[in-house]
């Protein structure tokens, strides 16, 4: 398969859905119920805006010769990577609670 820069925004941002899926089903309650949060707009919005980013960081990542997975892990790992950055830019300018 030829990985086209477009498999590698499709892969990233799938990587980056699949961490969305696994926090949404440990986020279920013991009877199944859905945290109110996850019925929002604002809470998804957000979240798929994310993973859009997480697809362009793997097309910025992008060679014809990586395997696909290499891109299915950007997109697993952008999340974090965003989140510990913006925790650090908080720390720095002493806007933690």
């Amino acid at each position: 398969m030829t990985v086209t820069v477009y498999h590698a925004f499709a892969f990233g941002l799938v990587g980056s859905l699949a961490v969305e899926l696994i926090l949404y089903l440990q986020a279920l309650g013991p009877h199944g119920g859905v945290p109110r949060k996850y019925k929002t707009k604002a809470f998804w919005i957000p979240r798929l805006l994310l993973a859009i980013v997480a697809g362009m960081v793997a097309v910025i990542y992008y060679a014809e010769s990586l395997h696909p997975a290499l891109y299915l892990y950007l997109g697993v790992a952008t999340p974090a990577m965003i989140t510990r950055v913006s925790r650090s830019a908080e720390e720095e300018s002493g806007q933690t609670e």
